[in-house]
Parts: C-alpha cells; structure tokens; sequence
C-alpha cells in the first residue's frame, strides 16, 4: 500500500509547498505544478496498468482524482492570484497599509486575499486529510480490519 502512497503524498507535498513561494517566483512554482502533475499522472497510469479490469470504483481511482484536481486546483488558483495584479497582503509593510486604506478595487482585493489564503492553507489542510484518511484506511485493509 506504501509503494503506491508515499509517491503520491510527496508529490503533493511538493505542489502544496509551491504556496510559499508562488508570488515571487511564479515561473518555477508554475513549472513545478506541471511538472508534478506530468509525474501523477505517469504514475497512476503505471497503477492501473497492473490492476485487474473492474468497473468498481477503487481507492487508487478516488485518489488519482483527489490528486489530481487539488494539484490543477492549486496551479489555476496560483495563476489567478499571480495574474489579478493585487499584491498578496502581507502583515507589515506598505501593503497592510495599501490593504486598509481600500481603493476602487476594494472587493477584488478581499476576493483576492480570501483565494491567497485558501491556496497557502486551505487547499493543502483539505488534500493532506483526505490523504492521512487514505492511509488509515489503506492500513486497516492491509491488517485485514477492514474490507471492503
């Protein structure tokens, strides 16, 4: 179960970590997205190329989709926020001050500050759950607790 996990949550971890950097550097965070999302994808194909022919829904599936649009979800939100031309607000600076004033784009720039958050946390709280949900009941299954 590992062999095929692990692989998955680094990569994903990867994506997420692109958050921290994607308003300075977004070429590299842009081609590290792709990059990840070219490896997922060979990487599921590989998985199912050794899985019987079913028409069940398995948890390799659920995951590969999760996986997935998390990543693309993460990578258009990035280009969004990098291409809006509203600064990322910051906690100090001559932003914060920018952030209080307000300007005619006032509602644009909260939109703009709600999707920067739900990119650096939101999106990465909800794939690595989901994940460490995987992994609990990819573990039961091993254990034969579970299954289903």
């Amino acid at each position: 179960f590992l062999q095929h996990i692990l692989p998955h949550i680094l990569l994903s971890l990867v994506v997420y970590s692109t958050s921290v950097y994607y308003t300075t550097e977004f070429a590299t965070a842009v081609t590290v997205n792709i990059t990840c999302l070219l490896a997922k994808t060979a990487f599921f194909s590989a998985i199912f190329q050794h899985l019987p022919r079913s028409s069940d829904v398995k948890i390799v599936d659920l995951m590969q989709i999760k996986s997935i649009t998390c990543a693309s979800l993460v990578l258009f939100l990035q280009s969004v926020i990098a291409n809006s031309g509203c600064p990322p607000p910051r906690r100090g600076g001559r932003d914060k001050q920018l952030w209080k004033l307000g300007s005619r784009n006032d509602a644009k720039m909260r939109f703009i500050a709600w999707l920067h958050i739900m990119v650096k946390y939101g999106i990465p709280a909800f794939g690595i759950s989901i994940d460490v949900l995987y992994i609990i009941i990819g573990a039961l299954h091993d254990f034969k607790i579970y299954v289903f």
